[in-house]
């Protein structure tokens, strides 16, 4: 019914949509007067409080982009965050690397501020254009 929407009339889009689909649905009933209407609470798998599949699409698509940045990311940087987001603490990271805490809080402070950059350039940014 696209071809139908008259600009002219000024009746926003939404409205003309949102008419074509009661109208749909009163039809619908008319025709299946005799089949007996249930309950949505009588099926509670039908809703949840899980999110829903665009809430998992944004998950999945930032899980994708922080494992990209994570695989660009230089040594020794990348491997010191890694160890540090599997919980180990900054003691552990700078005895199995026989270097100063120091340097390990350093790492840890350039690998981050390099994997935001790197992020950003896939979330909206230049490599996000190449992606899709």
């Amino acid at each position: 019914s696209l071809s139908n929407f008259d600009t002219e009339t000024g009746a926003p889009f939404v409205a003309w949509l949102y008419i074509i689909a009661r109208n749909h649905c009163v039809s619908y009933l008319r025709t299946h007067q005799g089949v007996k209407n249930e309950l949505i609470d009588e099926y509670p798998h039908l809703y949840s409080t899980e999110d829903g599949a665009e809430e998992e699409l944004i998950r999945n698509e930032g899980l994708q982009a922080l494992a990209d940045s994570l695989d660009e990311l230089p040594e020794p940087f990348r491997t010191t965050i890694i160890k540090s987001l599997k919980g180990a603490s900054l003691h552990e990271i700078a005895a199995e690397y026989g270097i100063p805490v120091s340097t390990v809080k350093s790492r840890l402070f350039r690998a981050k501020e390099k994997l935001k950059q790197l992020i950003n350039l896939y979330v909206g940014g230049v490599r996000h254009e190449e992606r899709i």
